[in-house]
């Protein structure tokens, strides 16, 4: 179970701390992402909740089983970690290392909690590799 770090901090609550799973490629349009594949994901979550609502920001790495690396952050505006409410969101691919170096482009994502701090997400991303 992961535990995550809550502090008061005026009229907003931030927590924060590390989140981790896997990610399959269930369809693709071509290489470097290839249909079937997964990788291993790590993510530091960090998130402001006031009465506006929850604001979510987590920078990720993605490595595949040869050890290139996806860099991207993602944002979510919707939702409520705290509570397992679930939403939707956007992450920037800001670049990787080995196939992946030079690789730019966003995702839409939309991501479901579950029972003991566990989540499950579905991407849909559009990139560019120069």
């Amino acid at each position: 179970m992961v535990n995550y770090t809550r502090l008061e901090h005026g009229s907003e609550t931030v927590t924060g701390g590390p989140s981790s799973g896997t990610a399959t490629i269930i369809d693709s349009s071509g290489g470097p992402f290839v249909k079937g594949t997964s990788s291993a994901q790590e993510c530091i979550v960090f998130s402001k909740k006031s009465d506006a609502g929850m604001d979510l920001v987590a920078p990720c790495t993605s490595s595949d089983s040869s050890g290139d690396k996806v860099f991207y952050l993602a944002k979510r505006t919707v939702g409520d970690v705290n509570q397992g409410g679930g939403g939707t969101g956007k992450s920037e691919i800001v670049g990787g290392t080995g196939k992946y170096a030079g690789l730019t482009g966003s995702c839409t994502f939309k991501v479901d909690y579950l029972a003991a701090n566990r989540l499950v997400g579905i991407s849909k991303c559009q990139w560019q590799k120069p």
